[in-house]
């Protein structure tokens, strides 16, 4: 994890060296000291609690009254540690990992055979996918039938393929953005499309369709800001795609929010 220091900061100076994706989280009379310590986490990874300890150790001495960090995410302990010591902090995304969870739902990407997106791509088409049509088709079966034990029985059927498969490192964001779908549980579904969006970025894949989805679960759970950035930076990815079927269902989805 890449982060820079910067110390002593006027106010002009700040509005330099901060990335403008964070220029409008910060609003100017949280910046009213001419002296300010800013820490950059850059690229787009969660921030554990052991970054902000070395990020931390570069600050120790740090006298400004102000105290700014920025960053694409955050876990609870790295919130904590940077908090603790008088830093507020701004990201993007604020997702509910801790250091464990995060570890534990992203080893399986660290784990694999060094395959090519292409190959992961070809072993999905193959090999997964013919799989996890059939138990999905029997989840969609149960619930059009109104058997909800079936239905439950058919998605431990497809979260038990799902830990199968990434155990042995092959992971997929279609995969699991299937387990998404499918999970009951908005917040526990919310954390799959976390990790489906991790995915996608690795190997480089778009990302829309994961975001219109993941706004849905969030306006389920009342989370109406951090919803609202998924559907408007899905929307504008949909747009730029072309997918009028994903530019149509965000509009849905803004619709049903606010009715």
């Amino acid at each position: 994890m890449k982060f820079t220091v910067h110390r002593q900061l006027s106010y002009e100076t700040f509005r330099k060296v901060v990335p403008r994706r964070f220029s409008s989280h910060i609003r100017k009379s949280d910046l009213a000291d001419e002296n300010i310590a800013l820490i950059v986490f850059h690229h787009d990874h969660v921030v554990l609690s052991s970054h902000a300890q070395r990020a931390f150790e570069q600050t120790r001495a740090v006298s400004e009254r102000i105290r700014i960090a920025v960053g694409h995410g955050f876990t609870r302990e790295a919130l904590d540690l940077l908090a603790g010591h008088g830093f507020r902090v701004y990201s993007e995304r604020d997702w509910p990992w801790t250091d464990a969870t995060y570890k534990s739902i992203t080893s399986a990407m660290t784990k694999e055979f060094e395959l090519t997106a292409e190959a992961r791509h070809s072993r999905y088409t193959e090999e997964i996918n013919p799989k996890l049509d059939k138990l999905t088709r029997g989840i969609c079966e149960a619930s059009a039938m109104e058997d909800e034990s079936l239905e439950r029985l058919c998605y431990q059927d497809l979260l038990a393929y799902y830990q199968e498969t990434i155990r042995y490192g092959y992971w997929h964001p279609a995969l699991t953005k299937s387990i998404a779908d499918f999970t009951p549980d908005a917040a526990t579904a919310v954390r799959y499309y976390q990790l489906v969006l991790e995915q996608a970025r690795k190997l480089d894949d778009s990302t829309h369709k994961i975001l219109i989805c993941m706004a849905e679960r969030l306006f389920d759970l009342k989370q109406i800001e951090k919803a609202a950035a998924c559907l408007r930076d899905g929307r504008a990815e949909a747009l730029y795609r072309g997918d009028e079927e994903f530019v149509r269902r965000a509009d849905e989805v803004l619709r049903e929010s606010q009715a």
